[in-house]
């Protein structure tokens, strides 16, 4: 009974220890210069995939004094006439020169517009390079770059792991010492909830730096219907809803007098047929001799 008391205890204290060591893994800002343009405590530069060849991994650029930044961009283009289709080919053209790569591209087309969508992918330090070759492509109406701070949340994210990782070691030695089912089940349960926050911890900091490595650059590639006279067209249409209703009112006209016309025949007709009829029988009489007296 002694034992299981005290294995308790041990479960119990293993987990305060844990919660503190959580909160101790936020990082002191006093290990940071402050940058007042980005309302934050960074080191004074920033890291980019181009910049890690000169560290082993980003954990090190970041004891180096790197900031670790996510560069993100979009841009608008405006083809020429009947010329979106040549406009796409230079637009790849410049992206493959630039090593880049279109991860997703999409078409649409309405009555006034055709339009390409491209997500691209590219190593940061040809961003500006990419940028001046969309020129080539058409008429740059629009650029726009935006760079994401994620040095504090990378940090916090190995710390996390870190401390993650330590508190599964303590909860695995004590699992070993379990002598009954209740106990097994409980430690199991505390191990399984923490290797889920260990690998959803791990899975964001693998997507950062996935992000990292590779700057994103939305592009709009756009081309504008000709542009049509629209005083002609109301005239035209009007002049065709005109033509519509004096054909309806013409067949209405018809129509009202064929049926007000046939009545009127019918019987002019049968009275033709009588009056024929009265003068044969009249011509008929006058023809008979006369009685002999």
């Amino acid at each position: 009974m002694l034992k299981k008391i005290s294995l308790l205890v041990l479960v119990i204290l293993l987990l305060l220890i844990s919660g503190c060591l959580g909160s101790a893994s936020d990082i002191s800002e006093s290990n940071y210069d402050y940058d007042s343009s980005d309302k934050g405590m960074y080191p004074a530069s920033e890291m980019y995939a181009d910049d890690a060849g000169s560290y082993d991994s980003i954990s090190d650029a970041i004891a180096g004094g790197e900031r670790i930044v996510i560069k993100k961009g979009s841009a608008e283009i405006e083809a020429g006439a009947g010329k979106i289709e040549e406009g796409v080919v230079k637009l790849k053209q410049v992206i493959s020169e630039n090593s880049g790569t279109i991860e997703n591209i999409n078409y649409y087309e309405t009555e006034n517009t055709k339009t390409y969508t491209l997500e691209v992918k590219l190593p940061p330090a040809n961003f500006e390079s990419l940028s001046n070759g969309l020129k080539s492509v058409g008429n740059l109406k629009s650029i726009s770059t935006d760079s994401e701070d994620v040095t504090f949340e990378y940090i916090d994210l190995e710390a996390k792991i870190e401390n993650l990782n330590s508190q599964k070691q303590r909860l695995q030695a004590l699992y070993d010492k379990a002598e009954n089912v209740e106990e097994i089940l409980d430690i199991e349960y505390e191990i399984n909830r923490v290797q889920t926050n260990i690998d959803s911890s791990t899975a964001r900091k693998n997507f950062l730096e996935r992000q990292v490595a590779n700057a994103t650059l939305y592009i709009t590639l756009y081309e504008e219907a000709p542009i049509v006279d629209r005083t002609l067209i109301v005239p035209l249409n009007t002049a065709f809803n005109t033509i519509l209703g004096a054909m309806s009112i013409s067949i209405l006209l018809i129509s009202g007098l064929v049926g007000f016309a046939i009545p009127i025949a019918v019987i002019v007709i049968i009275l033709i047929i009588i009056a024929k009829a009265l003068r044969k029988h009249v011509k008929g009489k006058k023809n008979l001799p006369a009685k002999k007296k």
